[in-house]
């Protein structure tokens, strides 16, 4: 089972022995973790340190490293740009992507994701109707950002009309539903390096100061799973003032996540890497009406699911925090 090991607190060291991560407090250790079982590597107190031989071996095992502010933010994200035969070819796909081609995509992107938001509304007992109307206005480059008109009905609908969604840190249950995105952004650039896709040359995104610009694309139709995670601990996350240690080990039960959909099931890390990939297919034009792999999410199954599941997604052991 692949696991998060976050260290969030002063006077860790980090090394690497034996084909594993050994964390260190005051020079006492407290665990050894091998390396194969880590999916991530949250780092977030400046005051640690870290061995060059450490951060190597999380690098070249695929262990995605991601460096996090004060406000427990990403501000950085460590991956190997060398694991992909083809990285250049995929570079020289991603520049050759037609103007029209990105707004078609992220056209069907945000499509997908007011559909995802939709069935988030219906599985919690809200009407869907409101969004379900606004699918079809989504145009080429969605030019008149609808997008932005159903979050603004969604972001009430879920949380009620005192509810602002906040970005960088936030409060309340923003500061949960960051930490969960945090864990989705993660896991989707971990898969669009591996992909062999260059990061940064986004489908809708194009910020100079941003190198996750595609991630930042990929990542939306995701981001309502996410949202019910938050949702069905809302009124225990409201009782906190931060993201506690047993809250995260529930938000990272995203990982272990079982989505149902019509037709079939995968876990989330499945669906993430078969959506990635197809969007590399359209990239090299091996089939010429070829799509993203967006299969409609069933909600309700899921939202079940999850209240009938609770003990797996608080299970310890997936998730390491220090």
């Amino acid at each position: 089972m692949w696991r998060i090991v976050e260290i969030a607190d002063k006077g860790y060291y980090l090394a690497y022995k034996n084909g594993r991560l050994e964390v260190y407090k005051n020079k006492l250790l407290l665990e050894k973790i091998f390396i194969e079982d880590v999916h991530t590597l949250l780092l977030h107190e400046k005051a640690n340190s870290y061995s060059h031989q450490a951060l190597t071996a999380c690098v070249q095992s695929g262990v995605l490293i991601v460096f996090c502010d004060e406000k427990h933010m990403p501000v950085s994200i460590m991956e190997s740009f060398d694991e992909h035969s083809e990285r250049y070819t995929r570079l020289r796909e991603q520049i050759a992507l037609s103007e029209p081609k990105r707004k078609q995509i992220w056209q069907e992107i945000v499509k997908m994701k007011i559909q995802n938001q939709a069935g988030v509304l219906e599985a919690v007992g809200k009407s869907p109707k409101p969004l379900e109307a606004l699918i079809s206005k989504v145009l080429s480059g969605d030019a008149s950002n609808v997008e932005g008109n159903a979050a603004r009905i969604y972001w009430v609908s879920l949380f009620g009309r005192d509810f602002k969604r906040e970005g960088k840190g936030g409060k309340g249950l923003n500061a949960f539903l960051n930490y969960v995105y945090m864990i989705i952004r993660a896991s989707v650039a971990r898969s669009v390096v591996s992909a062999g896709l260059h990061p940064s040359l986004g489908v809708h995104h194009k910020n100079k100061l941003n190198n996750f610009c595609l991630v930042d694309d990929l990542m939306e139709i995701f981001r309502p799973l996410g949202d019910v995670f938050v949702y069905k601990e809302m009124q225990s996350f409201l009782s906190l003032n931060e993201v506690s240690p047993e809250s995260k080990r529930y938000l990272t039960g995203l990982f272990r996540l079982n989505v149902p959909f019509k037709k079939e099931s995968l876990i989330f890390q499945e669906w993430i890497k078969k959506f990635i990939y197809s969007y590399v297919s359209i990239l090299n034009k091996e089939k010429k009406d070829e799509k993203l792999y967006m299969p409609k999410v069933n909600f309700i199954q899921l939202f079940e699911n999850l209240k009938k599941e609770n003990d797996l997604y608080m299970e310890k052991g997936n998730e390491l925090e220090l």
